[in-house]
């Protein structure tokens, strides 16, 4: 049985410039207090093909019951130019079992270099609650 009643991931920009931070907040509506082991932000091209991710398990440490939110940013982020679809995965403590894996549950434009570069860990610029 899920925790999780009620999610939504929300940009604070559709479309951002090459090495600009991404600002994200998390609503989300929550059945029982949630102890968080992994939250992981994926960008992609779609599907759950991942060109770099954030871990943001520190934004995310605990879920308190009921009704609330979360803010924090990523970045800079050095992504080539095009369209990206934004995936979350919350994993429990022991990092076995997945509480919530959200495909596409965002998209983003990013206006970069063309071409293509490596997948890279993204750094989780600030959060708050």
């Amino acid at each position: 049985m899920g925790v999780y009643r009620d999610f939504g991931l929300h940009l604070s920009a559709q479309r951002i410039s090459y090495g600009d931070t991404l600002s994200i907040t998390i609503d989300f509506v929550t059945t029982a207090r949630m102890e968080i082991g992994l939250a992981l932000i994926a960008l992609g091209p779609s599907g759950g093909i991942q060109e770099a991710q954030a871990d943001v398990t520190d934004a995310l440490r605990t879920l308190p019951q009921g009704q609330g939110s979360c803010h924090f940013e990523i970045g800079p982020l050095h992504l080539r130019n095009g369209h990206y679809k934004l995936s979350l995965t919350l994993l429990d403590p022991t990092r076995k079992a997945v509480l919530l894996h959200a495909l596409d549950c965002a998209e983003l434009d990013i206006d970069g270099p063309l071409g293509f570069g490596v997948s890279y860990q993204l750094p989780l610029a600030s959060a708050s609650h």
